[in-house]
């Protein structure tokens, strides 16, 4: 299966980023078709980091953003997702299943939510796993009313409960 994973971590997912770059390291080493992304102002490609290094490594590297060329400024999604169509949507096909991973608090900056429409309509799922109650979406800077009509699956996960049920949904969507 093809998987493209893009992951916040910006300072307001910092309590839930590692446990997500542990998901992610063993989704890079079950899958032999994946790339991953991640961002806070901007997007990086670190699929070669999850390749190159052992997990403490790779882990601590894309979380200090050291050499990556990750800016720690605001989170932005509808930057982000633009760098993602500019760049990276040619990636996606009809094979693919999207993972977005993050809490959708975009400052109140444009959520740019039309280009998740977009990287929908090319690929066969777009999954949204996000570490806040469900009771948040919304709230606040929240941007994820505008991002859930372009989701297939949209679940809440922030423990190990969480992440083996939107695992299962991955599996049951691969297979």
């Amino acid at each position: 299966p093809d998987v493209v994973v893009i992951c916040d971590i910006s300072r307001s997912v910092q309590n839930v980023t590692r446990f997500f770059l542990l998901f992610l390291y063993a989704l890079n080493e079950m899958l032999a078709r994946i790339r991953t992304f991640v961002f806070c102002s901007n997007l990086v490609e670190v699929s070669g980091i999850f390749k190159q290094h052992g997990l403490e490594r790779a882990i601590a590297e894309i979380e200090s953003g050291n050499c990556l060329g990750v800016s720690f400024g605001l989170t932005d999604y509808g930057r982000s997702l633009l760098e993602f169509q500019r760049n990276h949507l040619g990636s996606v096909s009809q094979k693919s299943t999207v993972i977005i991973i993050g809490d959708a608090r975009n400052n109140y900056d444009d959520p740019q939510a039309w280009i998740l429409n977009r990287i929908r309509e090319r690929s066969q799922r777009v999954i949204w796993l996000n570490p806040e109650s469900r009771a948040m979406w919304g709230s606040g800077d929240s941007a994820m009313p505008d991002y859930l009509r372009w989701c297939s699956l949209a679940l809440e996960c922030n423990t190990l409960a969480h992440l083996e049920r939107a695992a299962r949904s991955l599996l049951k969507i691969s297979a």
